[in-house]
């Protein structure tokens, strides 16, 4: 993250510690530029579906709890990625609850936008695995930054989500055709509906 994207986000998180009117526009501006600058940083930004998530308490050797979340990319705002690829991503629990033992629990399917670097991450199995402090998500449905995420989807024409332009089920990235044996495929533009 560079100075002026910290300095956005510590402006940001001070402003809504302090409890602040989300109608306030000097408010509303600081939380927009915490979001302007979670996109400019990010190497991609999606919708996800959490459907798991897994609470490893704190150890001798780690004295961090941490909760791992699994979920699947729904639609892509920015960057090469695939709809229907898995995420697994956790953040560290400084003052872990002591009272939870290691256990891994289905989640109802939460929908959050999803801010993320590519830097460590890791492919195995069509699942990307993030490193810690590389990721950073807000709900989809509610709060400030769901809506200010949605007002930029709507004001800004070059970042628009991907499974809008190709269709709920439709990949991210379009698969390559492949032929088979003397069959050519045909251009888009000679392919006609029947």
């Amino acid at each position: 993250m560079n100075i002026t994207g910290s300095i956005a986000v510590l402006a940001a998180f001070v402003l809504s510690a302090s409890g602040q009117d989300e109608k306030d526009p000097e408010f509303r501006a600081a939380m927009r530029e915490n979001i302007l600058a979670r996109i400019d940083e990010s190497d991609s930004v999606a919708t996800i579906c959490i459907y798991e998530q897994e609470w490893i308490p704190p150890t001798k050797e780690e004295w961090k709890g941490e909760i791992v979340k699994r979920a699947v990319i729904a639609s892509v705002h920015k960057g090469n990625l695939t709809v229907g690829t898995q995420l697994e991503f956790s953040y560290l629990i400084e003052d872990s609850p002591k009272l939870f033992s290691h256990f891994r629990t289905t989640v109802p399917g939460k929908l959050e936008y999803f801010f993320f670097s590519h830097e460590g991450m890791q492919k195995k199995n069509n699942k990307m695995i993030l490193d810690i402090g590389t990721h950073w998500s807000c709900d989809r449905l509610k709060g400030i930054y769901a809506e200010l995420f949605q007002e930029e989807l709507a004001r800004n024409p070059a970042f628009k989500t991907i499974s809008e332009q190709g269709g709920a089920d439709q990949p991210a990235t379009a698969p390559q055709l492949k032929s088979e044996g003397k069959d050519k495929p045909k251009p888009e533009a000679e392919v006609r509906p029947r």
